[in-house]
């Protein structure tokens, strides 16, 4: 099962690859491949689990604050 935070992070990670300054082909491919896969795997998964507990939610707050910091 795909979790909300597993979906999130994946999405992070492809919004993270896209230097819209350079972007080239190869680049634009491999992004589209990445939301690709990603679509198959949340097509694939039987529910997104969303954990809604509060300690869970502070949890993906303060990692998304720590990226933006980094």
């Amino acid at each position: 099962m795909l979790t909300k935070e597993q979906l999130i992070e994946r999405l992070t990670i492809i919004r993270d690859s896209i230097d819209t300054d350079f972007l080239n082909r190869q680049e634009i491919e491999g992004v589209t491949n990445d939301i690709s896969n990603l679509i198959d795997d949340v097509d694939k998964t039987t529910g997104i689990d969303l954990d809604v507990s509060a300690e869970h939610d502070m949890s993906i707050r303060r990692q998304q604050f720590n990226r933006e910091c980094d």
